[in-house]
């Protein structure tokens, strides 16, 4: 890993990029004191327990943020494993272990609404043709603004924010919705190949606005824990992130 003249580790987007995909793939900030976040799911895991078998188990972790990411290990289809880290900033990323990367717009979602905190969400697949669909995503969502709607069947909330994508499903897509932020790079979006309007380095700088330093390891500092649920033996697995050669 990167260091610097005084031994600190500087900024490394292979780290998150390849050696810990798909979990830093995808990772989603919320903008609220770690007790807090923790208490919250933790009393939700609690009215959930009422339907399980086992309860929600949480362990609180220490160590490096790569000590933490092996701590998520095995990786498995249903992500019963997700950590809440604190960072150097007034913000907390959450990951799961997911085989596809990190479920960010389901539970982290869920707690910017009911928390009604700030949300940053990114994405940052790389594309690998007739392998995997690659996509770049930036999610901006204000909770503190959010409205609840009810329907007929329901009810669902309204969370105003910004998303700007570049992704690749049957064809390339640049999608952007909400008012662009003053620091935008607007000038990019015009970019004759889709891939290239929207890119990792462009999301790192984004994020660097609201004071997190994405590609930088010691960023994710503080306090930690996992909550655990029980998944069945026999669910597939993955003993260790998949670009990581194995002795």
């Amino acid at each position: 890993m990167p260091r610097n003249n005084q031994g600190k580790t500087m900024r490394d987007p292979d780290f998150f990029l390849h050696r810990y995909a798909p979990t830093t793939n995808l990772m989603a900030f919320l903008e609220v004191p770690y007790d807090k976040l923790v208490d919250c799911i933790a009393q939700w895991e609690r009215r959930r327990d009422k339907y399980r078998e086992v309860p929600v188990q949480k362990t609180e972790i220490g160590g490096t943020w790569e000590q933490r990411l092996n701590s998520l290990l095995p990786l498995t289809l249903h992500s019963p494993k997700a950590m809440i880290s604190e960072t150097q900033s007034p913000w907390c990323v959450y990951v799961d272990n997911g085989m596809q990367g990190t479920d960010i717009y389901s539970d982290p979602s869920y707690l910017c609404q009911i928390l009604g905190v700030h949300e940053i969400a990114i994405t940052m697949v790389r594309d690998i043709p007739k392998i995997k669909p690659g996509s770049t995503q930036f999610s901006y969502s204000d909770g503190s603004r959010a409205k609840k709607i009810v329907s007929e069947t329901g009810y669902y909330y309204e969370v105003p924010g910004r998303y700007i994508a570049a992704h690749r499903e049957s064809r390339w897509e640049f999608v952007e919705q909400g008012e662009p932020f003053p620091f935008e790079e607007l000038e990019q979006y015009q970019a004759r190949r889709i891939k290239d309007r929207l890119t990792p380095e462009m999301v790192e700088r984004y994020c660097s606005h609201f004071g997190i330093d994405l590609f930088n390891p010691d960023f994710y500092s503080g306090r930690a824990c996992i909550f655990e649920r029980q998944v069945h033996p026999d669910s597939p697995k993955l003993l260790h992130f998949p670009n990581q050669r194995q002795p």
